[in-house]
């Protein structure tokens, strides 16, 4: 094999020079524009990238496969990330996330997708992942901003149609307002960035838990748009909504407390023209549950302190039911229900004294089927389980061997 020569980029970007029109030599590492990487570029100017290619990457994606490619970002540095598939694929679905900073994800559908990002103080690492459902060529790239003013003429001249870009990183905005409304909670879905439109509301279906309590922030674009957010259950019925230009938290004051687990929708719109959010959800868990089903109970006997001891240890999180405690002699079944949320863990735990030799754990979802049986010949038994839909599921706690009194709880399982 040859060895590849070596030699300049134009400071504009190869391919985005190539498609101007603009001489250049080619560095090894650059791609040549086919229809893929064409349509790429296009995407990016379009929303307002005229600088250098940061970072490209093309090849194929395997079913319900991904592939990443990694840059540094200088400080107060923008770019347009952007990703291209096949026509034929129906989605793919672009993320950019930050070391120790925010994940952004595009909410459109089809075979392309862009993301706009600024840096903060400091250099910051970048990580843009494509996924696709369905295998398939792929083109996954950044390309830098040099100016606010220089995109916005780029974007007008590179795509009809096209609206320049926004002047502030909505994404940096809303770390911003995260620090200042979500003290003590945490994210519950990555950034979401999307263009909304006057009378036609943005509808996002987001689950939560009857365990924990939430919060909504939202920053927009530009200033004189106003922006309605509303949060409503499954059946439509609402569970409050918010006005406002610039951001948003709703609920403005105290979290929105779920009284069921399940599917909730935010939407958002506009009431003054068009105009660009990132949106982002924040939970914590529920402090009258947590005072309601406290740690193993509030006893002090040998599985009280026990659970308690095992939820520290392992590092668990709040409740999902309340302590349940008795006596078990050889072979008896003692039966839990709780309830679970689609896309989190659980720590399932069994304790007792040392005279219950063997017990095991069995976890069943509501579809009836086994997700978890466990037997330790000891006192004390833990299963972790994760739920990909929400439901009721059952606990069966039983002892193999010996008898005497036990206890049993479940919590939010800590991350991995």
């Amino acid at each position: 094999m040859s060895k590849p020569t070596h030699s300049r980029l134009c400071s504009f970007g190869v391919l985005p020079a190539l498609l101007l029109g603009l001489g250049c030599f080619v560095s090894p590492v650059a791609a040549a524009p086919d229809a893929l990487s064409t349509r790429a570029v296009r995407l990016a100017q379009s929303r307002g990238a005229n600088g250098a290619q940061l970072a490209y990457k093309r090849g194929k994606l395997a079913k319900q496969g991904g592939d990443a490619v990694s840059l540094k970002l200088a400080a107060k540095r923008c770019l347009v990330a952007a990703t291209i598939v096949d026509d034929a694929v129906p989605d793919v679905v672009l993320t950019l996330e930050v070391k120790d900073g925010p994940t952004l994800s595009d909410d459109g559908s089809g075979p392309s997708a862009a993301l706009r990002y600024c840096a903060g103080a400091v250099d910051e690492k970048v990580t843009l992942r494509a996924r696709s459902e369905t295998a398939t060529a792929f083109v996954l790239g950044a390309w830098g901003i040099s100016s606010e003013a220089a995109a916005a003429g780029q974007a007008d001249a590179g795509v009809e149609g096209a609206q320049p870009a926004p002047l502030a990183s909505l994404g940096k905005r809303l770390q911003q307002l995260a620090a200042k409304r979500a003290s003590g909670l945490s994210a519950m879905t990555p950034v979401r960035e999307e263009d909304v439109a006057s009378q036609e509301a943005r509808k996002r279906e987001v689950v939560l838990a009857a365990d924990q309590c939430y919060r909504v922030l939202v920053v927009a674009e530009p200033a004189e748009v106003e922006i309605e957010v509303a949060l409503s259950d499954a059946q439509g019925a609402s569970q409050g909504n918010v006005r406002g230009k610039l951001e948003l938290s709703l609920p403005d004051a105290k979290p929105f407390c779920a009284k069921t687990s399940g599917p909730y929708n935010v939407s958002v719109r506009t009431t003054g023209g068009a105009g660009r959010v990132a949106w982002q959800l924040y939970g914590a868990s529920n402090p009258e549950l947590e005072a309601r089903w406290p740690v193993g109970g509030k006893g002090d006997q040998l599985v009280n302190t026990r659970m308690r001891d095992i939820h520290r240890n392992q590092a668990a999180k709040a409740p999902v039911m309340e302590f349940e405690s008795g006596q078990l002699a050889t072979n008896d079944v003692h039966t839990s229900h709780f309830d679970v949320v689609g896309g989190r863990c659980y720590l399932a735990v069994a304790a007792g004294v040392p005279s219950l030799r063997a017990l095991e754990i069995e976890i069943i979802d509501q579809r009836g089927n086994t997700i978890a049986r466990g037997q330790e010949q000891n006192s004390i038994n833990m299963q972790r389980v994760c739920a990909d839909i929400s439901g009721s599921w059952t606990m069966n706690a039983k002892a193999f061997k010996g008898y005497g009194a036990f206890g049993v709880q479940v919590f939010v399982a800590p991350q991995q």
